[in-house]
């Protein structure tokens, strides 16, 4: 194969060996999944709805900085395929920023040492086939909704009232420790708290 330069690279140059490319394949799927199982067992219930999208561009940048810094190093090929490797700069920085982004919610929960305390939701309403909007019972007129994955309670419905165990997290991110459902209708916890 040739690049723009003139310069020949051999099959094994340009593919990577088969160990190469299987710790590859083992990084990019450990990196898609670590934050995944992080946010299904430890979910995020921070009001701040920026505070998420903050957390994504300070990974996805100091990703980018040093995959950019390490890009030598990860693409040795890339003197000879130059335009390729500004290709994967970028994508191999959004698997390190997955990595940070997993790692962040597992040193917010690890680390807190902060007293829990009890909130109870209400299920305002469905988003997808499995997934609902959640709002604290007690601000129900100016809801910062959380979503709710429904596989954590498959038996919830709109309406249903969830008590939930939350931890304020070490970096100041609420995450949610244990849950239960307590009534299948939030008027009727509304009655009983003001008889």
């Amino acid at each position: 194969m040739e690049s723009n330069a003139g310069a020949t690279m051999s099959r094994r140059e340009f593919y990577g060996s088969a160990r190469e490319n299987t710790l590859w394949i083992l990084v990019v799927v450990v990196g898609f999944v670590f934050p995944l199982l992080a946010i299904r067992y430890f979910p995020w219930l921070d009001d701040d709805a920026t505070a998420l999208i903050r957390l994504i561009a300070a990974s996805y940048t100091i990703s980018l900085l040093a995959v950019f810094a390490a890009r030598r190093r990860l693409f040795p090929w890339a003197s000879k395929v130059p335009w390729f490797q500004w290709f994967a700069v970028p994508v191999v920085a959004v698997v390190g920023a997955l990595y940070l982004i997993g790692e962040f919610l597992l040193l917010n929960v690890v680390l807190d040492r902060g007293a829990p305390r009890e909130t109870r939701f209400v299920v305002i309403r469905r988003v997808a086939s499995d997934d609902f909007r959640i709002v604290p019972l007690d601000r129900l007129q100016a809801p910062p909704s959380f979503l709710w994955t429904r596989h954590r309670m498959p038996e919830l419905h709109v309406d249903s009232v969830v008590s939930v165990t939350v931890r304020p997290g070490a970096f100041g991110h609420a995450w949610a420790q244990e849950y239960h459902a307590v009534s299948d209708d939030y008027r009727s916890v509304l009655r009983d708290a003001h008889p």
